[in-house]
């Protein structure tokens, strides 16, 4: 990634990548009212008073939230560096799985 500010798209972008690549649900974290509770899925959590995003999970039983990969919080860049690198491995255990079955 370049030295540019990496923004709220920025991250929101790689979040959605990332959930694709993981066979993730998304959730927007947003209460829907006919449900009765925040839909189930992976969500951002930001916060800058507590040093910037996470990813949570909501249950969609009610508003419970958890954090699947712990409490820590990341600026921007190392969120989406973070995000990025899990996915490639992903990827590439993918490709390396099928090359091991067409063997």
């Amino acid at each position: 990634m370049s030295a540019a500010r990496v923004t709220r798209r920025d991250v929101e972008e790689t979040f959605s990548r990332f959930c694709r690549v993981h066979g993730l649900e998304e959730s927007d974290g947003r209460f829907d009212r006919a449900a009765g509770a925040i839909p189930r899925g992976y969500g951002l959590d930001y916060a800058s008073c507590y040093g910037g995003w996470k990813v949570v999970y909501y249950d969609g039983l009610g508003s419970y939230e958890m954090d699947p990969f712990g409490p820590a919080r990341v600026g921007p860049r190392e969120f989406c560096d973070r995000l990025r690198f899990a996915a490639s491995v992903a990827v590439g255990l993918e490709y390396l799985e099928g090359r091991a079955a067409s063997c």
